[in-house]
């Protein structure tokens, strides 16, 4: 089975069959349940994770894969210091579990806004995943002008050493071109497929107000 949980970037509103997480759950075939929520941060995606680990028990989600997707805790706190520490708390209890209480488990763990500067890769396995890469940070520079961008709402500004300021607006299904959906779904199929952390290069500054990345 897989376990999907996290922020808008696995929320299926959109029910986008190119979304990365689709893509994964068509290559597996096999029963699925997705629990992305849109605005969420941590504590919401962990006690989703708990409601799970309560209902079916560890012995019956062993074996079980998950995509969890670790939002900002700051939507959560105004303790300006949960980032850093809710963060690599999370991580570190999911760490414990896929080692020693579902160690058939396979997670893929992405921190979708805070960006952890440290050297964590000594947590991956061959049953854990911290892909430390943010998706926030792929979802912007996919931007040419990712550096001119100011405000990542529905309309995105950019606004240019001139003054010159330019509003797009952003109808990406879950927050990526179609390009970048096809790389992530590529690297989780092949962990959960074979143990491997690859990292293949994303797209990066093709975006711009002509871009037809809205597809179907």
């Amino acid at each position: 089975m897989i376990n999907i949980l996290g922020d808008s970037f696995v929320d299926n509103k959109h029910n986008y069959k190119h979304s990365f997480f689709n893509q994964v759950l068509e290559y597996f075939d096999e029963e699925y349940i997705n629990l992305g929520k849109e605005g969420t941060g941590p504590l919401y995606t962990m006690t989703k994770f708990e409601e799970l680990v309560n209902k079916r028990g560890y012995d019956n989600l062993n074996g079980d894969k998950f995509i969890i997707i670790l939002s900002d805790p700051n939507r959560e706190t105004k303790n300006k210091n949960a980032d850093v520490e809710v963060s690599l708390k999370n991580l570190m209890y999911l760490k414990g579990l896929s080692s020693y209480v579902i160690p058939d488990c396979k997670f893929f763990i992405n921190n979708s806004i805070t960006k952890l500067n440290y050297d964590l890769s000594n947590l991956n396995s061959s049953n854990f995943y911290f892909f430390d890469t943010t998706f926030d940070s792929i979802s912007r520079n996919e931007f040419k002008d990712a550096r001119y961008m100011d405000c990542d709402t529905e309309l995105n500004r950019f606004t240019y050493p001139d003054g010159k300021v330019k509003l797009l607006r952003d109808d990406r299904p879950n927050h990526f071109s179609r390009n970048n959906h096809n790389v992530i779904s590529n690297i989780i199929i092949t962990f959960f497929e074979t143990g491997q952390h690859i990292k293949d290069k994303v797209f990066n500054e093709f975006l711009t107000e002509a871009s037809e990345y809205i597809y179907e």
